[in-house]
Protein backbone atom coordinates (compact mmCIF):
# COMPACT_ATOMS: atom_id res chain seq x y z
CA UNK A 1 0.00 0.00 0.00
CA UNK A 2 3.16 2.56 0.83
CA UNK A 3 4.20 2.02 -2.15
CA UNK A 4 1.57 2.24 -4.12
CA UNK A 5 0.73 5.59 -2.44
CA UNK A 6 4.72 6.42 -3.21
CA UNK A 7 4.25 5.44 -6.76
CA UNK A 8 1.11 8.25 -7.31
CA UNK A 9 2.89 11.29 -5.48
CA UNK A 10 6.03 10.55 -7.49
CA UNK A 11 3.54 10.99 -10.67
CA UNK A 12 2.07 13.87 -9.33
CA UNK A 13 5.47 15.88 -8.79
CA UNK A 14 6.33 15.32 -12.20
CA UNK A 15 3.56 16.51 -13.49
CA UNK A 16 3.51 19.57 -11.72
CA UNK A 17 7.12 20.57 -12.50
CA UNK A 18 6.55 19.49 -16.33
CA UNK A 19 3.42 22.25 -15.97
CA UNK A 20 5.83 24.86 -13.82
CA UNK A 21 8.57 24.32 -16.63
CA UNK A 22 6.43 26.08 -19.59
CA UNK A 23 7.06 29.30 -20.92
CA UNK A 24 4.05 31.61 -19.86
CA UNK A 25 2.44 34.00 -22.62
CA UNK A 26 4.08 36.91 -22.94
CA UNK A 27 1.56 40.17 -22.07
CA UNK A 28 -0.13 41.37 -24.56
CA UNK A 29 -1.69 44.95 -24.70
CA UNK A 30 -5.11 45.10 -25.57
CA UNK A 31 -5.98 45.97 -29.75
CA UNK A 32 -7.02 49.19 -29.65
CA UNK A 33 -8.79 50.95 -33.09
CA UNK A 34 -7.38 54.31 -34.73
CA UNK A 35 -9.66 56.57 -36.56
CA UNK A 36 -8.65 56.90 -40.09
CA UNK A 37 -7.08 60.50 -40.38
CA UNK A 38 -9.54 60.75 -43.71
CA UNK A 39 -13.11 59.78 -41.71
CA UNK A 40 -15.97 62.16 -42.72
CA UNK A 41 -16.89 65.17 -40.50
CA UNK A 42 -20.14 65.05 -39.08
CA UNK A 43 -22.85 66.39 -41.78
CA UNK A 44 -24.82 69.70 -41.33
CA UNK A 45 -27.34 69.50 -38.83
CA UNK A 46 -28.91 71.74 -40.82
CA UNK A 47 -31.84 70.65 -43.29
CA UNK A 48 -31.02 72.63 -46.00
CA UNK A 49 -33.92 74.42 -48.12
CA UNK A 50 -32.54 74.94 -51.22
CA UNK A 51 -33.41 78.35 -53.78
CA UNK A 52 -31.59 78.99 -56.82
CA UNK A 53 -30.56 82.63 -56.66
CA UNK A 54 -28.32 82.21 -60.23
CA UNK A 55 -28.35 79.92 -63.04
CA UNK A 56 -26.44 79.84 -66.37
CA UNK A 57 -27.59 78.06 -69.12
CA UNK A 58 -24.90 75.27 -70.87
CA UNK A 59 -24.72 75.89 -74.16
CA UNK A 60 -23.63 73.45 -77.41
CA UNK A 61 -19.94 74.37 -75.92
CA UNK A 62 -19.79 75.89 -72.83
CA UNK A 63 -20.79 74.27 -69.01
CA UNK A 64 -23.49 76.01 -67.29
CA UNK A 65 -23.83 76.54 -63.58
CA UNK A 66 -26.90 76.56 -60.88
CA UNK A 67 -25.89 78.44 -58.25
CA UNK A 68 -28.70 77.56 -54.98
CA UNK A 69 -28.68 79.10 -51.40
CA UNK A 70 -30.25 77.64 -48.30
CA UNK A 71 -32.86 79.67 -47.17
CA UNK A 72 -32.32 78.74 -43.59
CA UNK A 73 -28.50 78.69 -43.28
CA UNK A 74 -27.55 81.00 -46.19
CA UNK A 75 -25.04 78.02 -47.51
CA UNK A 76 -24.38 78.26 -51.25
CA UNK A 77 -24.16 75.31 -53.33
CA UNK A 78 -22.86 75.38 -56.78
CA UNK A 79 -23.33 72.52 -59.39
CA UNK A 80 -22.04 72.43 -63.16
CA UNK A 81 -24.10 71.57 -66.12
CA UNK A 82 -21.99 69.96 -68.72
CA UNK A 83 -21.58 71.38 -72.31
CA UNK A 84 -24.78 70.28 -74.18
CA UNK A 85 -22.93 69.50 -77.67
CA UNK A 86 -23.59 69.90 -81.40
CA UNK A 87 -26.74 68.08 -82.22
CA UNK A 88 -25.62 68.19 -85.87
CA UNK A 89 -28.00 67.35 -89.09
CA UNK A 90 -26.93 64.57 -91.55
CA UNK A 91 -24.65 66.55 -94.42
CA UNK A 92 -26.57 65.86 -98.00
CA UNK A 93 -25.03 66.43 -100.84
CA UNK A 94 -25.17 69.98 -101.04
CA UNK A 95 -25.40 71.01 -97.47
CA UNK A 96 -23.09 70.49 -94.42
CA UNK A 97 -24.16 69.40 -90.99
CA UNK A 98 -25.38 72.55 -89.02
CA UNK A 99 -26.31 72.07 -85.43
CA UNK A 100 -30.21 72.25 -84.45
CA UNK A 101 -29.04 74.21 -81.58
CA UNK A 102 -26.93 77.12 -82.46
CA UNK A 103 -26.68 76.53 -86.10
CA UNK A 104 -22.72 75.66 -86.24
CA UNK A 105 -21.90 74.03 -89.68
CA UNK A 106 -18.96 71.29 -89.59
CA UNK A 107 -17.21 69.49 -92.22
CA UNK A 108 -18.35 69.28 -96.34
CA UNK A 109 -21.67 68.76 -98.01
CA UNK A 110 -21.27 64.95 -99.51
CA UNK A 111 -21.37 65.72 -103.45
CA UNK A 112 -23.22 64.04 -105.97
CA UNK A 113 -21.97 60.97 -106.71
CA UNK A 114 -23.39 60.18 -110.45
CA UNK A 115 -23.58 56.97 -111.79
CA UNK A 116 -25.11 56.52 -115.24
CA UNK A 117 -26.56 60.33 -115.15
CA UNK A 118 -28.23 59.76 -111.72
CA UNK A 119 -27.00 60.97 -108.31
CA UNK A 120 -26.85 57.69 -105.91
CA UNK A 121 -27.58 59.58 -102.79
CA UNK A 122 -30.30 61.88 -104.02
CA UNK A 123 -31.55 61.31 -107.38
CA UNK A 124 -30.51 64.35 -108.87
CA UNK A 125 -29.87 64.52 -112.68
CA UNK A 126 -26.82 65.14 -114.76
CA UNK A 127 -27.22 68.62 -116.91
CA UNK A 128 -28.44 67.93 -120.32
CA UNK A 129 -25.10 69.50 -122.26
CA UNK A 130 -23.35 66.79 -120.48
CA UNK A 131 -21.75 64.57 -123.03
CA UNK A 132 -22.96 61.39 -123.64
CA UNK A 133 -19.84 58.96 -124.68
CA UNK A 134 -19.10 58.41 -121.33
CA UNK A 135 -20.61 56.35 -118.19
CA UNK A 136 -19.77 59.60 -116.32
CA UNK A 137 -18.88 58.83 -112.69
CA UNK A 138 -18.72 62.35 -111.48
CA UNK A 139 -16.85 63.18 -107.95
CA UNK A 140 -16.91 66.65 -105.85
CA UNK A 141 -13.85 68.27 -106.86
CA UNK A 142 -14.12 71.37 -105.31
CA UNK A 143 -16.28 73.50 -103.22
CA UNK A 144 -16.95 77.06 -101.92
CA UNK A 145 -19.51 77.71 -99.05
CA UNK A 146 -22.05 79.96 -99.64
CA UNK A 147 -22.51 82.90 -97.27
CA UNK A 148 -25.58 84.86 -95.14
CA UNK A 149 -25.48 86.90 -98.43
CA UNK A 150 -23.06 85.31 -101.21
CA UNK A 151 -23.32 81.87 -103.59
CA UNK A 152 -20.84 79.00 -103.43
CA UNK A 153 -20.28 76.76 -105.92
CA UNK A 154 -20.00 72.78 -106.12
CA UNK A 155 -17.80 71.71 -109.20
CA UNK A 156 -17.56 68.09 -110.08
CA UNK A 157 -15.46 66.33 -112.28
CA UNK A 158 -15.75 62.75 -114.06
CA UNK A 159 -12.96 60.32 -112.66
CA UNK A 160 -12.96 58.54 -116.04
CA UNK A 161 -13.17 61.45 -118.99
CA UNK A 162 -11.80 64.40 -116.14
CA UNK A 163 -15.08 66.27 -117.63
CA UNK A 164 -16.47 68.54 -114.87
CA UNK A 165 -19.22 70.96 -114.43
CA UNK A 166 -20.81 73.18 -111.34
CA UNK A 167 -23.72 73.91 -109.72
CA UNK A 168 -24.84 77.03 -107.80
CA UNK A 169 -25.48 76.72 -103.76
CA UNK A 170 -27.81 79.87 -103.11
CA UNK A 171 -26.74 81.90 -100.05
CA UNK A 172 -27.33 80.66 -96.55
CA UNK A 173 -29.32 83.90 -95.48
CA UNK A 174 -28.51 85.04 -91.93
CA UNK A 175 -29.54 83.72 -88.83
CA UNK A 176 -29.75 85.94 -86.39
CA UNK A 177 -30.12 85.39 -82.79
CA UNK A 178 -32.38 87.33 -80.09
CA UNK A 179 -31.45 90.23 -78.86
CA UNK A 180 -30.11 90.60 -75.42
CA UNK A 181 -29.78 93.83 -73.16
CA UNK A 182 -26.30 94.19 -74.34
CA UNK A 183 -25.75 93.23 -77.81
CA UNK A 184 -28.52 93.54 -80.74
CA UNK A 185 -29.66 90.77 -83.07
CA UNK A 186 -26.63 88.54 -84.10
CA UNK A 187 -26.22 86.33 -86.93
CA UNK A 188 -24.84 83.45 -85.73
CA UNK A 189 -23.11 82.58 -88.85
CA UNK A 190 -21.48 86.18 -89.61
CA UNK A 191 -21.88 88.03 -86.84
CA UNK A 192 -23.75 91.17 -88.55
CA UNK A 193 -25.77 92.53 -85.96
CA UNK A 194 -29.45 94.13 -86.71
CA UNK A 195 -31.04 96.69 -84.83
CA UNK A 196 -30.11 97.94 -80.61
CA UNK A 197 -29.43 95.87 -77.56
CA UNK A 198 -32.85 96.09 -75.46
CA UNK A 199 -30.78 97.76 -72.93
CA UNK A 200 -31.52 96.40 -68.93
CA UNK A 201 -34.79 96.91 -67.32
CA UNK A 202 -33.94 97.34 -63.90
CA UNK A 203 -36.92 96.67 -61.14
CA UNK A 204 -35.77 97.01 -57.66
CA UNK A 205 -32.21 96.61 -58.01
CA UNK A 206 -32.04 94.02 -60.89
CA UNK A 207 -32.32 93.58 -64.80
CA UNK A 208 -35.91 92.24 -65.22
CA UNK A 209 -34.24 90.14 -68.24
CA UNK A 210 -31.16 88.90 -67.04
CA UNK A 211 -30.63 89.34 -63.69
CA UNK A 212 -27.51 92.39 -63.78
CA UNK A 213 -27.65 94.06 -60.57
CA UNK A 214 -28.46 97.49 -60.76
CA UNK A 215 -25.16 99.65 -60.61
CA UNK A 216 -27.12 102.72 -59.83
CA UNK A 217 -29.27 100.87 -56.91
CA UNK A 218 -28.76 101.83 -53.04
CA UNK A 219 -26.36 104.10 -54.13
CA UNK A 220 -26.30 107.57 -52.09
CA UNK A 221 -28.28 110.49 -53.98
CA UNK A 222 -28.37 113.82 -52.90
CA UNK A 223 -32.12 115.21 -52.57
CA UNK A 224 -32.97 119.12 -52.89
CA UNK A 225 -36.42 120.38 -52.59
CA UNK A 226 -37.05 123.97 -53.00
CA UNK A 227 -40.72 125.55 -51.46
CA UNK A 228 -42.31 128.54 -52.18
CA UNK A 229 -45.85 130.08 -52.91
CA UNK A 230 -47.70 130.66 -55.77
CA UNK A 231 -46.94 134.28 -55.72
CA UNK A 232 -42.57 133.14 -55.67
CA UNK A 233 -42.06 133.70 -51.93
CA UNK A 234 -39.75 131.06 -50.38
CA UNK A 235 -40.73 129.56 -47.53
CA UNK A 236 -38.93 128.91 -44.47
CA UNK A 237 -39.58 126.97 -41.33
CA UNK A 238 -40.93 123.61 -43.23
CA UNK A 239 -40.59 120.25 -42.71
CA UNK A 240 -39.55 117.43 -44.92
CA UNK A 241 -40.24 113.98 -44.75
CA UNK A 242 -39.33 111.73 -48.11
CA UNK A 243 -40.05 108.14 -48.43
CA UNK A 244 -39.28 105.46 -50.66
CA UNK A 245 -40.83 102.87 -49.53
CA UNK A 246 -42.95 101.56 -46.37
CA UNK A 247 -44.01 104.29 -43.50
CA UNK A 248 -40.34 104.99 -42.51
CA UNK A 249 -39.38 108.34 -44.14
CA UNK A 250 -35.81 107.44 -45.69
CA UNK A 251 -34.76 111.22 -45.04
CA UNK A 252 -35.84 114.51 -43.14
CA UNK A 253 -35.01 118.03 -43.79
CA UNK A 254 -35.85 121.79 -42.45
CA UNK A 255 -35.93 124.46 -45.66
CA UNK A 256 -34.22 127.32 -45.17
CA UNK A 257 -33.91 131.20 -45.38
CA UNK A 258 -34.06 130.52 -49.53
CA UNK A 259 -37.15 127.91 -49.32
CA UNK A 260 -34.39 125.23 -49.86
CA UNK A 261 -34.43 121.94 -47.52
CA UNK A 262 -30.96 119.45 -48.65
CA UNK A 263 -30.77 115.69 -47.68
CA UNK A 264 -29.04 112.52 -48.28
CA UNK A 265 -30.74 109.52 -48.96
CA UNK A 266 -30.52 106.42 -50.47
CA UNK A 267 -31.42 105.86 -54.80
CA UNK A 268 -35.36 104.87 -55.30
CA UNK A 269 -37.36 104.79 -58.92
CA UNK A 270 -39.44 107.59 -56.95
CA UNK A 271 -39.91 110.16 -54.09
CA UNK A 272 -42.83 110.88 -52.25
CA UNK A 273 -42.76 113.78 -50.38
CA UNK A 274 -44.68 114.76 -46.97
CA UNK A 275 -44.74 118.33 -45.48
CA UNK A 276 -45.54 119.58 -42.51
CA UNK A 277 -45.34 122.57 -40.23
CA UNK A 278 -46.72 124.91 -43.21
CA UNK A 279 -47.60 128.31 -42.56
CA UNK A 280 -51.11 129.35 -41.58
CA UNK A 281 -52.52 131.12 -45.00
CA UNK A 282 -50.62 128.17 -47.39
CA UNK A 283 -52.32 125.21 -49.08
CA UNK A 284 -50.39 121.72 -49.60
CA UNK A 285 -51.07 118.62 -50.62
CA UNK A 286 -51.30 115.56 -48.51
CA UNK A 287 -48.26 114.04 -50.52
CA UNK A 288 -45.98 114.53 -53.26
CA UNK A 289 -44.56 112.14 -55.98
CA UNK A 290 -41.34 112.89 -58.16
CA UNK A 291 -39.00 110.54 -59.85
CA UNK A 292 -35.62 113.41 -60.27
CA UNK A 293 -33.87 114.03 -56.58
CA UNK A 294 -34.26 118.15 -57.38
CA UNK A 295 -37.76 119.12 -56.66
CA UNK A 296 -39.84 122.74 -56.96
CA UNK A 297 -42.98 122.77 -54.91
CA UNK A 298 -45.32 125.74 -55.21
CA UNK A 299 -47.76 126.24 -52.17
CA UNK A 300 -51.15 127.62 -53.23
CA UNK A 301 -51.93 130.94 -50.95
CA UNK A 302 -55.23 131.58 -49.13
CA UNK A 303 -57.18 134.87 -48.33
CA UNK A 304 -56.36 137.09 -45.68
CA UNK A 305 -57.62 135.07 -42.76
CA UNK A 306 -59.49 135.98 -39.42
CA UNK A 307 -57.66 135.16 -36.56
CA UNK A 308 -59.30 135.17 -32.93
CA UNK A 309 -55.90 136.48 -31.29
CA UNK A 310 -52.96 138.24 -32.88
CA UNK A 311 -50.72 138.29 -30.59
CA UNK A 312 -50.58 134.28 -30.72
CA UNK A 313 -50.95 134.28 -34.92
CA UNK A 314 -47.12 133.09 -35.13
CA UNK A 315 -46.92 135.00 -38.24
CA UNK A 316 -43.60 134.27 -40.40
CA UNK A 317 -43.04 134.55 -44.01
CA UNK A 318 -45.15 132.77 -46.38
CA UNK A 319 -48.28 133.35 -43.69
CA UNK A 320 -51.53 134.73 -44.46
CA UNK A 321 -51.66 137.59 -42.86
CA UNK A 322 -54.49 138.22 -40.39
CA UNK A 323 -57.46 140.66 -41.02
CA UNK A 324 -57.37 143.87 -38.65
CA UNK A 325 -58.60 147.23 -38.18
CA UNK A 326 -56.42 150.11 -36.93
CA UNK A 327 -57.53 153.83 -36.30
CA UNK A 328 -54.29 156.25 -36.52
CA UNK A 329 -53.69 159.48 -34.37
CA UNK A 330 -56.23 161.70 -36.85
CA UNK A 331 -59.05 159.19 -36.30
CA UNK A 332 -58.72 157.90 -39.79
CA UNK A 333 -59.46 154.08 -40.37
CA UNK A 334 -57.78 151.32 -41.93
CA UNK A 335 -58.86 148.01 -42.54
CA UNK A 336 -56.25 145.18 -44.16
CA UNK A 337 -59.05 143.60 -46.23
CA UNK A 338 -60.12 147.01 -48.01
CA UNK A 339 -56.28 148.23 -48.39
CA UNK A 340 -55.31 144.81 -50.18
CA UNK A 341 -58.10 145.54 -52.95
CA UNK A 342 -56.89 149.09 -53.81
CA UNK A 343 -52.70 148.49 -52.86
CA UNK A 344 -50.39 146.23 -54.06
CA UNK A 345 -48.64 146.04 -51.08
CA UNK A 346 -49.47 147.01 -47.36
CA UNK A 347 -46.14 147.96 -45.47
CA UNK A 348 -46.37 147.80 -41.53
CA UNK A 349 -43.37 149.67 -39.80
CA UNK A 350 -42.89 148.70 -36.37
CA UNK A 351 -41.85 151.43 -34.26
CA UNK A 352 -41.57 153.52 -30.77
CA UNK A 353 -40.92 157.32 -30.64
CA UNK A 354 -37.14 156.95 -28.34
CA UNK A 355 -36.08 154.27 -31.12
CA UNK A 356 -32.83 155.86 -32.41
CA UNK A 357 -32.85 153.74 -35.67
CA UNK A 358 -36.57 154.20 -36.41
CA UNK A 359 -35.95 157.63 -36.08
CA UNK A 360 -33.55 157.56 -38.88
CA UNK A 361 -35.36 155.61 -41.28
CA UNK A 362 -38.53 157.47 -41.15
CA UNK A 363 -37.56 160.08 -43.87
CA UNK A 364 -37.15 156.82 -46.09
CA UNK A 365 -40.65 155.81 -45.82
CA UNK A 366 -41.89 159.27 -46.01
CA UNK A 367 -40.12 159.62 -49.64
CA UNK A 368 -42.17 156.20 -50.48
CA UNK A 369 -45.42 157.62 -48.68
CA UNK A 370 -44.93 160.49 -51.31
CA UNK A 371 -44.21 158.26 -54.37
CA UNK A 372 -45.96 155.12 -54.36
CA UNK A 373 -49.51 155.51 -54.77
CA UNK A 374 -49.39 151.71 -54.99
CA UNK A 375 -48.39 151.14 -51.26
CA UNK A 376 -50.39 151.73 -48.02
CA UNK A 377 -47.52 152.59 -45.35
CA UNK A 378 -49.08 152.27 -41.51
CA UNK A 379 -46.28 153.12 -38.95
CA UNK A 380 -47.67 150.91 -35.30
CA UNK A 381 -45.90 152.04 -32.46
CA UNK A 382 -46.90 149.52 -29.50
CA UNK A 383 -45.64 151.25 -26.21
CA UNK A 384 -46.26 155.25 -26.71
CA UNK A 385 -49.82 156.68 -26.28
CA UNK A 386 -51.69 157.90 -29.04
CA UNK A 387 -51.15 161.29 -27.51
CA UNK A 388 -47.47 161.10 -27.58
CA UNK A 389 -47.13 159.80 -31.10
CA UNK A 390 -49.58 162.39 -32.90
CA UNK A 391 -47.29 165.16 -31.04
CA UNK A 392 -44.29 162.97 -32.69
CA UNK A 393 -45.83 162.98 -35.96
CA UNK A 394 -46.90 166.29 -35.73
CA UNK A 395 -43.50 167.99 -34.83
CA UNK A 396 -41.97 165.90 -37.54
CA UNK A 397 -44.70 166.57 -40.40
CA UNK A 398 -44.82 163.33 -41.50
CA UNK A 399 -47.56 162.03 -43.66
CA UNK A 400 -48.33 158.56 -43.36
CA UNK A 401 -50.48 157.23 -41.13
CA UNK A 402 -49.23 156.23 -36.86
CA UNK A 403 -50.79 154.48 -35.17
CA UNK A 404 -51.32 153.04 -31.45
CA UNK A 405 -50.96 149.06 -31.79
CA UNK A 406 -52.63 147.42 -29.02
CA UNK A 407 -54.08 144.09 -30.44
CA UNK A 408 -51.19 142.04 -30.32
CA UNK A 409 -49.51 142.39 -33.57
CA UNK A 410 -45.91 143.17 -31.98
CA UNK A 411 -46.35 139.59 -30.46
CA UNK A 412 -47.68 137.83 -33.44
CA UNK A 413 -44.76 138.85 -35.12
CA UNK A 414 -42.36 137.81 -32.23
CA UNK A 415 -40.68 141.04 -32.60
CA UNK A 416 -37.69 141.66 -30.28
CA UNK A 417 -35.56 144.40 -32.38
CA UNK A 418 -36.65 147.71 -33.66
CA UNK A 419 -37.48 149.11 -36.14
CA UNK A 420 -38.84 145.85 -38.02
CA UNK A 421 -40.95 146.31 -41.08
CA UNK A 422 -43.30 143.86 -42.78
CA UNK A 423 -44.34 143.61 -46.16
CA UNK A 424 -47.93 142.12 -47.13
CA UNK A 425 -48.89 141.33 -50.84
CA UNK A 426 -51.83 141.78 -52.73
CA UNK A 427 -53.00 138.47 -51.39
CA UNK A 428 -52.60 138.94 -48.04
CA UNK A 429 -49.49 136.83 -47.82
CA UNK A 430 -46.53 137.81 -45.94
CA UNK A 431 -43.58 138.89 -48.16
CA UNK A 432 -40.98 139.50 -46.14
CA UNK A 433 -39.87 140.55 -42.08
CA UNK A 434 -36.99 142.90 -42.30
CA UNK A 435 -35.38 143.67 -39.02
CA UNK A 436 -33.57 146.59 -38.37
CA UNK A 437 -33.16 150.12 -40.43
CA UNK A 438 -32.70 150.53 -43.92
CA UNK A 439 -29.60 152.88 -44.10
CA UNK A 440 -30.80 154.28 -47.73
CA UNK A 441 -34.04 155.51 -49.34
CA UNK A 442 -32.51 152.93 -52.48
CA UNK A 443 -32.22 150.26 -50.24
CA UNK A 444 -36.04 150.38 -49.28
CA UNK A 445 -36.67 151.54 -53.00
CA UNK A 446 -35.08 148.05 -54.14
CA UNK A 447 -36.30 145.83 -51.91
CA UNK A 448 -40.15 147.29 -52.56
CA UNK A 449 -39.37 146.67 -56.50
CA UNK A 450 -37.76 142.97 -56.06
CA UNK A 451 -41.18 142.26 -54.20
CA UNK A 452 -43.67 143.64 -56.56
CA UNK A 453 -42.00 141.87 -59.64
Amino acid sequence: MKKCLSLILSVVLVLTLCACGQDAPADTEPSQTTAPTDAPTEPSSCAHVLEVTQSTAATCTEAGRTVSTCTLCGEEFTEEIPALGHSLTAASCTARPVCTLCGYASGSALGHVYTDGVCIHCGDVLPQDVPTDCQHDYVLSQQTAPTCTGEGSMEYQCSKCGHTYSQTIGATGHRFSEATCTAPKTCIICAQTEGNALGHSYQDGTCSRCGEADPDAHKEVTFTVTIRSDKGVYIEGISVSVYTHGSTPAATGITNAKGVATMTLMSADSYRLVLSDVPAGLTAKESYTFSSTRVNINLTTVAVISPTDHSNANYKVGSAMGDFTLTDTDGKTYNLSALLQEKDMVVLNFWFTTCYWCLQEFPHFEEVAQKYDNIQLLALDPFDSKASISHFKDQNGYTFPMISETIGLAEGFGITGYPTTVFIGSNGQILSIITGAFPSLEALEDHINTLLK
